[in-house]
């Protein structure tokens, strides 16, 4: 008789176990990993709203030669643009109230104004600015951006 000697070949049940192993270790790591990213890159675009919404606000200042300002609910979690109707009562329009994104807290919004700081930052029509700085931060990460307004230059910028 002739009897053939089975060569092995491929891989064994507990060389495939290891390598699912291993596989499913890397996975849960990436997962985690990319979940963290997509948190920082929603909390990023949600201060970067909110700095664009301000530089629109000072663009629509600038074009419609008319004042706005942009007042800051701390409490709310919310920010209202408006723009100057003309002198008297209720000079102000509410042109668009925004909300923050989920899992952003507004710490901080200090504008100068003529009496005291406040919440309110005001656009005049050549660009002008009251000025000041407000600070977002995240609720899960602990991260926070400050967004500051040059009072001289009107310059928007965040850190």
């Amino acid at each position: 008789m002739n009897y053939r000697r089975w060569e092995e070949s491929g891989y064994g049940l507990v060389e495939m176990l290891v390598a699912i192993s291993i596989f499913a270790v890397v996975m849960t790591l990436a997962a985690t990993a990319i979940s963290h990213f997509w948190r920082v890159q929603s909390f990023s675009g949600a201060a970067a709203e909110v700095l664009m919404d301000i530089s629109d606000a000072q663009v629509r200042a600038q074009s419609e030669v008319r004042a706005y300002k942009i007042n800051f609910n701390t409490t709310g979690e919310s920010y209202q643009v408006s723009r100057y109707k003309g002198p008297g009562v209720g000079d102000y329009e509410v042109v668009e109230t925004r909300l923050l994104k989920e899992g952003v807290d507004l710490v901080t919004a200090e504008f100068f104004e003529v009496g005291a700081p406040g919440p309110e930052l005001f656009f005049l029509p050549r660009g002008i600015s009251s000025g000041g700085s407000l600070v977002l931060r995240s609720r899960d990460l602990g991260r926070q951006r400050s967004i500051t307004v040059s009072e001289l230059t009107s310059r928007v910028r965040m850190s």
